[in-house]
């Protein structure tokens, strides 16, 4: 079984009080061929350890966990969508920091792409929603949870402007070139 899988690279997200157990499993499934993150460590570990700045949400690091799936990629491109703030909760800003990945960035408050635009010069950046159709509707902004569904509003006084809508493979079609290989979505 582990090595009908071999080319395969796995990341697990397991909390510490977890840690033992998956070990174990990994052990009882034959695969010996594994590192962990651990956020303590010996202090004659220190000089050794990689050090990254995380930029997405602090309970999720997403961002850290994506420069883990495509530590061994030379060329990484990546659509965005809903980009927010191109620095506070960014999953692509490690990647694009370190890793010098692009992409497209997409994401329909015209303030946070004009943040976009300034930061991410490699990237294209479109001020746009996304849908199954071509459209106009409601956009209710709250920050990072600004939304079309009513049902999520969280804020009480949020903002309700009009967007305007376009398909993934409008975008595609528009922006990416041939030979380009999505890295992740």
């Amino acid at each position: 079984y582990v090595d009908k899988y071999s080319c395969y690279k796995l990341i697990l997200t397991v909390s510490d009080k977890n840690v033992i157990t998956v070990m174990s499993d990994l052990k009882s499934a034959g695969i010996s061929d594994y590192s962990w993150y651990k956020e303590c460590i010996d202090v004659e570990e220190l000089d050794n350890r990689e050090r990254l700045v995380s930029y997405s949400m602090p309970d999720q690091l997403e961002d850290v966990i994506l420069y883990n799936v495509f530590s061994d990629f030379d060329k990484i491109f990546y659509i965005d969508i809903g980009s927010n703030d191109p620095l506070l909760d960014s999953v692509t800003k490690l990647l694009y920091d370190i890793k010098n990945a692009s992409g497209i960035n997409i994401e329909p408050q015209q303030k946070l792409i004009d943040l976009t635009n300034h930061e991410r010069i490699r990237d294209i950046n479109i001020c746009i929603g996304l849908g199954d159709k071509e459209q106009d509707i409601e956009f209710f902004v709250q920050g990072g949870l600004s939304t079309v569904l009513e049902e999520n509003i969280k804020e009480e006084q949020c903002k309700k402007i009009i967007i305007h809508l376009t398909t993934l493979e409008k975008i595609c079609n528009q922006y990416i070139k041939e030979d380009q290989q999505i890295t992740f979505l």
